[in-house]
């Protein structure tokens, strides 16, 4: 290799060195009088460099604000509105980047949150300016990374998308799957809706009939190589950027949207059961059962026993914060 041969200090950059199939051995050189830089978003990359890799996080509150300003070529006298802007953007980079162009051109600040939330889907997918350093906008970015993950893969971080940003337990797909996804009858006179069928059906074809927890683990690992998730260290929990989520969202059809709503609303029934002893594993699907979206493929009889299904998981909680306080 050319590289091999020189004395002098050199850089090897590798930029988006993302793809599972990509083998960069043969391309390195071994001479040590240089450096190789790799950038990824795929964690399994770090075996070219286990002793040097360096994960790089969001944005500090901080840096986002910097970042805002620099772009938009602002100085607010306070930095309230602009905290509240990098917040709502998950400190993404380059969404602040994009957020930042556009107050620059508006010369709107104060107004941008506003008209982000009536038209994130346009902003988002609006092709920066020629003056920025990025060349695709942020759905345009997810766009090309979401579409190589297999498709099991992609319903997974579909389902995610509806349920809350953070602390998304395993317990919740090993729970529910292991019931058959099947709603707990809370009351006899209202059973199960008959449509219960239809979503259980969809999230077998994801999921799995049964508990797999090898099948699942791959899933987990395609979604978390891509950095479309984040795993806790224990593995017990799964975050994704709310970005991501407003993504999901975007690109869904009307029809499609609707099911994934009903689909993730299923998964939750599945996974709320009586349970021997504490209730405390049940309590981290609250966030996540207040995440659905009730506009959505939830109304009449689905609606009611969803509803019935919450009222009865709070008394559980309460019940079991009553108990170890004891009363």
């Amino acid at each position: 290799m050319y590289l091999d041969g020189k004395e002098r200090g050199w850089l090897l950059f590798v930029d988006n060195a993302d793809s599972a199939e990509l083998n960069l051995r043969p391309y390195l050189p071994t001479s040590i009088h240089g450096a190789v830089l790799i950038t990824t978003r795929n964690s399994q990359r770090i075996d070219y460099a286990p002793d040097g890799a360096v994960a790089v996080g969001a944005l500090e509150e901080s840096e986002a604000v910097k970042l805002l300003h620099t772009t938009a070529n602002v100085s607010p006298v306070s930095n309230a509105e602009s905290v509240e802007i990098v917040n709502e953007l998950g400190m993404l980079a380059l969404a602040v980047t994009q957020a930042g162009v556009y107050i620059r051109q508006t010369r709107r600040l104060t107004t941008y949150l506003d008209t982000f939330r009536k038209s994130r889907n346009r902003l988002l997918s609006k092709q920066p300016d020629i003056g920025s350093e990025y060349t695709s906008s942020t759905y345009t970015a997810f766009d090309l990374s979401f579409h190589k993950l297999q498709t099991r893969t992609q319903d997974f971080i579909k389902l995610c998308a509806f349920l809350h940003h953070s602390l998304i337990p395993l317990a919740l797909f090993e729970r529910s799957t292991t019931s058959g996804f099947s709603t707990y009858k809370v009351l006899k006179k209202c059973p199960p809706p008959e449509s219960d069928k239809i979503f259980i059906s969809k999230l077998q074809e994801i999921l799995g009939e049964t508990w797999d927890e090898v099948a699942f683990q791959d899933i987990v690992d395609s979604a978390a190589q891509a950095s479309f998730i984040n795993v806790s260290t224990d593995g017990a929990f799964y975050s994704i950027h709310p970005l991501l989520q407003m993504y999901i969202q975007d690109s869904l059809g009307a029809e499609d949207k609707g099911d994934f709503v009903r689909m993730t609303l299923q998964l939750l029934l599945g996974a709320i059961r009586p349970a021997e002893g504490s209730n405390a594993p049940l309590w981290h699907l609250l966030p996540h059962a207040g995440s659905i979206p009730r506009s959505v493929g939830i109304g009449g009889h689905v609606g009611s026993y969803w509803n019935i299904s919450l009222k009865e998981f709070e008394q559980s909680k309460a019940k079991g914060i009553a108990t170890r306080c004891g009363r």
